[in-house]
């Protein structure tokens, strides 16, 4: 019988000759690097595939912390009143924090945790992220966002 990390969320995944897969879906860092254990350079800020994204952004955003990959992209796209963002959040952590800020210029330093709203949550996005939708309005020439993971 196989022993499972405290507060762990399992899921049956697939089949292999008629017994259950079971695949772990971590709740912290520190999970998630079991599930990478040729990883050598281990700290959150390595980054040793050298794509983009450092070991927590891998992490995060659903990347591989071996290949230059860059994860779940945020996208965008025209909204009822405004424009999407969509972006992937990881399901069930205990050590992640997911918000957008907006900016009106990249000159002046000024960021916000604001000016846009969280309007939907896709749970069918993938069995370890959900996809969560936010709309920003349009009502103003220039607007910049960028995704803030804590």
């Amino acid at each position: 019988m196989q022993t499972l990390p405290p507060k762990s969320i399992v899921v049956l995944t697939t089949y292999d000759y008629g017994s259950p897969v079971v695949e772990l879906i971590p709740k912290n860092y520190f999970q998630w690097l079991e599930n990478h254990p040729a990883l050598v350079e281990s700290g959150e800020a390595n980054n040793p595939d050298g794509d983009a994204l450092d070991n927590r952004s891998e992490y995060a955003l659903g990347g591989d912390p071996l290949l230059a990959d860059t994860g779940f992209v945020p996208s965008f796209g025209n909204g009822a009143v405004g424009l999407e963002y969509r972006h992937a959040q990881r399901r069930g952590t205990d050590d992640l924090g997911y918000h957008l800020e907006t900016s009106t210029n990249l000159v002046s330093g000024v960021w916000t945790n604001g000016y846009y709203t969280a309007t939907g949550t896709n749970t069918a996005f993938d069995p370890e992220f959900d996809e969560v939708i936010n709309l920003i309005p349009t009502d103003t020439d220039e607007r910049y966002i960028r995704l803030i993971v804590e």
